[in-house]
């Protein structure tokens, strides 16, 4: 499985994907870190603080929503 998706749904024929993106010129601005956020595992969905909804639509069919795309982006020097 590509461990990079940003949307998956467990019931549909389709593999997990990269839908969404990011948008920059690489001129102006250069990418530091990148990553998609995916750290909830079942087990923590009851802790208080955190709700299902946080990151899955409906926990019974696994269909999640899209996950987000995290950035640290370096401005880059002007000439």
């Amino acid at each position: 499985m590509n461990e990079n998706y940003t949307w998956r749904n467990d019931t549909d024929p389709f593999n997990p994907g990269a839908l969404d993106r990011i948008i920059y010129l690489d001129s102006v601005l250069s990418v530091e870190n990148a990553f998609v956020l995916l750290l909830i595992p079942c087990c923590y969905w009851t802790r208080p603080w955190l709700r299902v909804d946080d990151v899955v639509l409906d926990a019974q069919s696994g269909y999640y929503d899209h996950l987000p795309i995290v950035v640290d982006f370096v401005i880059a020097n002007s000439p």
